[in-house]
């Protein structure tokens, strides 16, 4: 009767750890924080960040304006950044007199541009500031600009007069100065030597297949 009693006990006991061992785990996903808890491990549940897509309608605003240019023959062009947005500046440049070069950049889907002395043209590169210099018959002549929406806007401009030895002349804004305050004046409105200068020229249709590379 004890052997009888004592088989019937192992029975239930071993049923009952069967029972338990084979019990279904949850398959629902585990929480990560709680995971990273566990282990110790940062889990990165952010989705990845879209990349936003660059517009380059400019180029095509470009394009069009240099397949249409006046007499292009006669001038060289280069791609400069005066503003540092992310649509460069052209500086058109005019092979000789009496033409004037130009500054051109695109506002709102058209292209602007500012007339310059065909003489000397230098940029601050990124800070927006560009200056005009022209010198004819011993007259030099400095136009400081800086681009506003569809327009350039000119800070400061400066005549200094050389024809005779002895009887120079300075006026900067309109007030006769001397040499030393004309060239102190000048560079508080646009420090040269941070000024880059364009060397190297390009066709029409060379700067129609850069901008389409660009």
């Amino acid at each position: 009767m004890k052997r009888a009693t004592t088989i019937i006990l192992f029975i239930i006991i071993t049923t009952a750890l069967f029972c338990s061992c084979s019990k279904p785990k949850d398959n629902k996903p585990s929480d990560s924080t709680t995971a990273a808890e566990t282990t110790g491990t940062i889990v990165q549940t952010d989705a990845p960040t879209e990349i936003e897509s660059v517009d380059d309608s400019w180029k095509e605003i470009y394009i069009d304006y240099l397949k249409n240019y006046e007499y292009k023959d006669n001038y060289e062009f280069a791609l400069v950044n005066v503003d540092n947005d992310d649509i460069p500046e052209l500086y058109e440049h005019a092979k000789q007199r009496p033409a004037s070069s130009n500054l051109s950049w695109i506002y709102q889907g058209k292209v602007y541009s500012q007339t310059l002395v065909i003489d000397g043209f230098e940029y601050i590169e990124g800070e927006n500031l560009f200056m005009s210099t022209g010198i004819q018959s011993g007259v030099q002549a400095d136009f400081v600009y800086m681009i506003n929406g569809n327009e350039a806007i000119e800070l400061s401009k400066g005549t200094a007069s050389r024809v005779i030895q002895g009887q120079e002349r300075y006026n900067w804004n309109g007030k006769d100065v001397s040499e030393e305050e004309y060239n102190t004046l000048r560079t508080s409105v646009f420090d040269s030597s941070k000024a880059k200068t364009v060397d190297v020229y390009f066709s029409a249709d060379e700067n129609i297949a850069m901008i389409t590379n660009y």
